[in-house]
């Protein structure tokens, strides 16, 4: 963000050519002073790496998306709303324009004063810029379509307008709240709601006053509620006004601190004046950071040195007549007498200094001391920490023991249950499919009996009709014979005619006993296929108990090992406990949490 805000911003930014052309110090290239004394410098120190070139003003999408690119979804909603509030603001700024006629003569004033500080040239420049501006503020709506300079113009002064007005407004509520920043949420609502009482309603009840609005800001307004502003008020003047009322806070704190500081200088200096005793003023001296107190006695070097040397001199209305001998004994007497008192400061300090040292030894010593106890103390409770840690860890690893030895028993018996159920699920649908196979048998059966049946019937039903037929026929012949006289052909066919008949019982009778052939063959079939199923079931059957057969067993010989290691090892642990109970007897017992960790691992829990 910081690269994109820098190529967005105005910030001076040096040219390539201008290594050696630099302004000279204390000026800055942004400087107003800098840009009468040095133009062609501060051109080159201020427009980038290339004054002279088009600036990219393609540019300015790209590096507003890089400032948003690294925020998240809900801050870049936040963002867009933001900037969409400024551009709305800036858009009524421009629609009120400058409305703020109060700060035309103070604008026009400032001109004039600068005007007379410089030559001709710049005087009638500035005086061209503040008509411009006058203009400019004396307008009453702008547009960026057919006035662009003046209103961009507008758009930077509000927008510096509002700047400054934001530095004021922090500065005020540091001061107010007496903290370093206002960081938290508790103090920016403390900030909100005096700023509110002290700064925004008065300026909006002037204002109000000033558009013959004065009962607008007259009942009491709740905290919560947002304050309008009055109509036909632009954002320059309430702003600037706010900006006023902040810097007249401003001028009143500094005078305030101001006289604090003389009248607490004044103080300290006639109380020292002031004081009568044989000591040294020194708790005056001390400053705000220093804590010890140090009492020295007044010296009288001085006073001592006037009154020797007048007490031989000879003294006239002009003049003071003094000897030498009395000259060099009284500044004799003044060497010795600040020898004297260095001497004494000398022993003072150094006695205060070692006592300062012994007792800094004495508290360092204790503090050693205490470091040492401590450590000891650190060490004991590493130590029992570190006993308790290993007993804990133990218990715990034991119980991880046990459940991963449950959890692979809990896998092995899942593991044998799906093989088993992959088993089960193959026999049911073995068993299935063979229902199926043996009803599509049985009904095969039953179809193609139906079936012998039905041709049986059909051969029956069709040698009748062709015996019915014949007998029609022979009939036929036999009245044609007759008619005729033609006995040897109806002899003949009265015998074809009776060996018919024959044939036909003949015939009827082996269907008869066809069809009692068919039906015993379906019931032997059937007979069969259900002495098959019933055999296949009972080997099923047999095979699953067979098999809880040997699951049984084989859990019975698991349990018989587990009791026999568990036996086992009640022996060895009955082997070895005289020998411990021995050695237990003869070393000094344990504490009561130490006794119950050690049962908690000794062989007699595993027994129990």
């Amino acid at each position: 963000m910081r690269h994109a805000l820098a190529a967005l911003s105005n910030v001076q930014r040096r040219g390539l050519f201008c290594t050696n052309v630099t302004i000279p110090e204390p000026l800055e290239a942004r400087d107003i002073r800098a840009q009468k004394l040095f133009p062609w410098r501060t051109f080159l120190n201020t427009n980038g790496p290339f004054p002279g070139m088009f600036w990219q003003w393609s540019q300015i999408s790209h590096n507003i998306q890089l400032c948003l690119a690294g925020l998240r979804e809900v801050d870049r909603h936040v963002a867009n709303g933001e900037i969409l509030g400024v551009t709305l603001l800036m858009e009524d700024v421009l629609q009120t324009g400058f409305q703020g006629a109060i700060f035309h003569q103070e604008h026009q004033e400032h001109q004039q004063a600068e005007s007379q500080a410089s030559h001709v040239q710049s005087a009638s420049r500035e005086q061209k810029e503040a008509t411009k501006t006058v203009a400019l503020m004396s307008q009453k709506s702008l547009s960026r379509s057919q006035q662009p300079l003046e209103s961009y113009r507008l758009l930077r002064f509000f927008l510096l307008l509002w700047k400054c007005l934001e530095l004021a407004k922090a500065d005020w509520g540091r001061r107010k709240l007496s903290v370093e920043s206002v960081s938290t949420t508790t103090l920016y609502r403390d900030f909100s709601k005096h700023y509110r009482v002290e700064v925004l309603v008065p300026v909006l009840q002037s204002v109000a006053r000033r558009l013959g609005q004065g009962d607008m800001y007259d009942a009491i307004i709740p905290e919560t509620d947002i304050l309008v502003m009055p109509a036909g008020a632009s954002e320059i003047e309430v702003r600037a006004k706010q900006l006023v009322r902040l810097l007249e806070t401003l001028e009143c704190h500094m005078i305030t601190e101001v006289q604090k500081r003389v009248n607490k200088e004044l103080t300290l200096a006639l109380s020292e004046r002031a004081r009568g005793e044989g000591a040294l003023p020194t708790d005056l001296w001390k400053r705000a950071v220093m804590k010890e107190s140090f009492t020295t006695n007044r010296p009288h070097l001085a006073e001592q040195f006037v009154d020797d040397l007048m007490s031989k001199a000879d003294e006239s209305e002009t003049q003071v007549t003094v000897g030498r001998e009395h000259l060099r004994g009284c500044l004799a007497s003044l060497a010795r007498s600040v020898m004297a008192r260095e001497k004494q400061n000398y022993e003072s300090y150094t006695m205060y200094y070692e006592n300062l040292l012994r007792a800094n030894n004495q508290l360092l010593y204790q503090r050693e001391q205490e470091i040492k106890h401590l450590k000891d103390q650190l060490k004991e409770a590493q130590q029992a920490t570190t006993v308790e840690v290993q007993f804990q860890m133990a218990a715990r690893t034991h119980d991880l023991i046990m459940e991963v030895t449950a959890l692979r028993a809990k896998i092995l018996e899942m593991r044998e249950q799906s093989m088993t159920q992959e088993q089960d699920v193959r026999e049911r649908v073995k068993r299935e499919f063979k229902d199926l196979v043996q009803s599509m048998f049985n009904a095969h059966f039953q179809l193609r009996a139906r079936f012998d049946e039905f041709r049986a019937g059909l051969r029956d039903d069709v040698m009748a009709k062709i015996n019915e037929t014949r007998g029609e026929a022979v009939l036929a012949m036999t009245k044609l014979a007759r008619s005729s006289a033609v006995f040897l052909v109806s002899s003949q066919l009265n015998v074809n005619q009776q060996r018919a008949e024959k044939l036909r019982d003949l015939q009827q009778e082996n269907h008869q006993l066809s069809t009692l052939l068919l039906k015993v063959k379906a019931m032997n079939s059937w007979r069969r296929n259900h002495l098959t199923d019933n055999y296949l079931k009972t080997i099923v059957d047999l095979r699953k108990e067979a098999e809880v057969s040997k699951k049984e067993t084989l859990e019975v010989r698991m349990l018989a090992e587990e009791q026999v290691v568990l036996l086992k090892q009640q022996l060895v642990a009955i082997r070895r406990a005289p020998g411990q109970h021995g050695a237990r007897v003869q070393r000094p017992a344990p504490p009561a949490g130490q006794r119950g960790q050690l049962w908690e691992w000794s062989p007699f829990r595993a027994m129990s």
